[in-house]
């Protein structure tokens, strides 16, 4: 995704979401969250970016 900014634009402020650890034992959707990248935990990374943004 980050190539689309290779022509000389502003890149956006971005937070990479992604696997960092894995449970041993978990349903997916415990591993989904576990990782953060459920929809929760990617609705909250959104809600960070915006309240930053609005901070500076």
């Amino acid at each position: 995704m980050l190539d689309a900014f290779t022509d000389g634009r502003p890149v956006p402020r971005l937070v990479r979401l992604g696997v960092r650890t894995m449970p041993g034992s978990a349903s997916p959707e415990e591993q989904l969250h576990a990782a953060g990248i459920d929809a929760e935990g990617i609705a909250a990374a959104a809600k960070l970016l915006v309240e930053e943004a609005i901070v500076r």
